[in-house]
């Protein structure tokens, strides 16, 4: 029984199921459904705002920019970056670019400073696909950081994906007794109208945090 990057705990799952009236009682038994309930509400969660809200240790492999351009895009969220490689394998220092956008809640690209001794280049072998390397922190916020250390705009991410979480894990518990389950609607046309999987209030508060691209 394991919960994977879970935005809320099952103790707390528990509480909120137990608050409403119409709930089916969990016991023992449930603690695997639970946390697979926890899990799958979670990475909805992600799916629905097109990120990640934890962090993650990843290599991210990218495309050698155009000539003259200095900015890489990660495609993911960062949170930070611990190393860089260039395509010819050369290490990247820290001093010769900066993430972007400066002091965010997280970065969207790696930019070389114009004072950089050097630019980005492919492999030896002339290839430019994947070439650059990026050690890094991916997600949108770091749930672990304690509350003293992160900053306010991290803690109301976390705040606003934790009760989406327990809306979502809550509506997914009680399907499972067929409570709260609306049936789908066909139109005069014959199209199939299927109920939205996030629920109004968990959708309301996570609108701020779709990501719509860069």
């Amino acid at each position: 029984m394991t919960i994977y990057n879970g935005y809320i705990t099952r103790a707390e799952l528990l509480r909120e199921i137990m608050s409403s009236e119409d709930s089916a009682a969990p016991n023992a038994v449930d603690d695997e459904v639970l946390d697979n309930i926890i899990t799958d509400a979670s990475r909805a969660v992600d799916n629905f705002c097109a990120r990640q809200f934890y962090a993650a240790s990843e290599t991210l492999y990218l495309d050698v920019p155009q000539p003259y351009s200095r900015s890489i895009w990660f495609g993911p969220d960062v949170l930070a970056v611990q190393a860089a490689s260039n395509g010819d394998g050369a290490s990247m220092g820290s001093g010769n670019y900066y993430l972007w956008p400066r002091g965010a809640q997280s970065f969207a690209a790696i930019v070389l400073k114009e004072s950089a001794s050097l630019g980005w280049v492919g492999t030896s072998g002339g290839d430019y696909e994947g070439a650059i390397t990026v050690a890094a922190s991916v997600g949108y916020v770091d749930r672990a950081a304690s509350a003293a250390s992160s900053p306010a705009a991290g803690q109301r991410v976390i705040a606003a994906t934790r009760r989406a979480t327990l809306i979502v894990a809550s509506a997914f518990y009680r399907k499972r007794f067929g409570q709260g389950v609306e049936a789908a609607k066909v139109t005069a046309a014959g199209v199939v109208l299927t109920p939205m999987g996030m629920p109004r209030d968990a959708a309301e508060l996570l609108e701020p945090y779709i990501r719509h691209g860069y």
